[in-house]
């Protein structure tokens, strides 16, 4: 006979807290310190983005776009750049 494992309860405030912590160091990093697996965070996370309001949403669409356009591609390799970053482009033609 198997016992059926007691499902652990987290309070609002701690999967807020949560989710700004991966969002800092990323879900993997995230979910290791606090000790919940990463589809976990995930599902937290989708189920935040449900529940916002429009303003909100706009607010996230809005900050999407600013982490893809200003953070991540300036560090994502483009194949068309010789496998180089843009940043790391620029660096070396333009001087």
């Amino acid at each position: 006979m198997t016992k059926n494992k007691q499902r652990k309860h987290y309070s609002d405030e701690f999967k807020e807290e949560a989710l700004k912590l991966a969002e800092k160091v990323g879900v993997a990093q995230a979910s290791r310190e606090l000790g919940v697996y990463s589809s976990q965070l995930y599902y937290w996370r989708s189920s935040a983005l449900k529940k916002a309001s429009s303003s909100d949403r706009e607010t996230m669409r809005q900050n999407i776009f600013e982490y893809i356009e200003v953070d991540y591609n300036k560090k994502r390799r483009h194949s068309s750049l010789g496998y180089l970053s843009p940043e790391k482009y620029e660096e070396l033609n333009v001087a």
